[in-house]
């Protein structure tokens, strides 16, 4: 499956405010204005305090539709049936890593990072990733709805052991009911992070980002951790 070439300007969903700034990365199948629509009581709930930037991952579901009529993203590809936590390797991810970081330079620099599904996998594989990305310059990272990143399971294990010295203060965000990315896989992920920067949320609800009123006092409390007024 080839990369989208359409320029980062057409790909960025930006809601004006004076506030923080975070990085939103949708999950597979989805699109920037998709996950920006999605999360409309959310960015209702920050309006005035946080600045959100909505990009659309750089691979096509479907290589054959026109750019006008495809609206299914990813960060990587993989094998037909293979899942990201069974994959041995993430197919383009270096080049989404590329992407990001212009995304950074041409919308950030960012104090959060949040990412849901394969967004969150992503984001759990560049934080325990001993290479330098300026992603990991971010205060705070929300993981949602996460899985185990197989491909990174060696670097995610050894942050722990303190083997990476740069890592933001991280939210699990994990369902219950999750059918998609088991609600293990999520605790496994959020145990490989230091006690001391990481905290878990768990919610009675499936694969999505909870936006009830337990759920957004739990995101207004974490990222009140830098002294921001939200």
């Amino acid at each position: 499956m080839g990369a989208s070439h359409v320029c980062l300007s057409k790909r960025v969903e930006l809601v004006q405010s004076p506030r923080l700034r975070a990085l939103m990365l949708h999950g597979k199948g989805g699109n920037g204005p998709k996950f920006r629509r999605q999360l409309q009581p959310l960015l209702h709930e920050f309006q005035g305090n946080i600045d959100f930037v909505f990009p659309t991952a750089p691979y096509r579901l479907d290589a054959t539709a026109s750019e006008d009529d495809a609206e299914e993203y990813a960060w990587w590809t993989l094998p037909p049936g293979v899942r990201s936590f069974e994959a041995k390797d993430y197919i383009g991810f270096e080049r989404s890593i590329q992407y990001l970081e212009n995304v950074w330079k041409e919308a950030g620099p960012f104090d959060l990072l949040w990412g849901h599904s394969q967004g969150a996998i992503l984001l759990a594989s560049i934080l325990a990733s001993p290479k330098a990305c300026l992603l990991k310059d971010a205060k705070l990272c929300i993981l949602n709805g996460c899985a185990w990143p197989k491909p990174f399971e060696g670097e995610l294990l050894g942050l722990q052991d303190g083997q990476n010295v740069k890592v933001p203060k991280t939210l699990h965000v994990v369902g219950k009911a999750d059918k998609i990315n088991p609600h293990d896989q999520g605790i496994r992920v959020s145990d490989c992070f230091p006690d001391s920067s990481t905290q878990l949320f768990e919610h009675e609800l499936g694969h999505m980002v909870p936006l009830n009123s337990p759920a957004f006092e739990c995101y207004r409390k974490f990222i009140m951790q830098d002294g921001s007024a939200v």
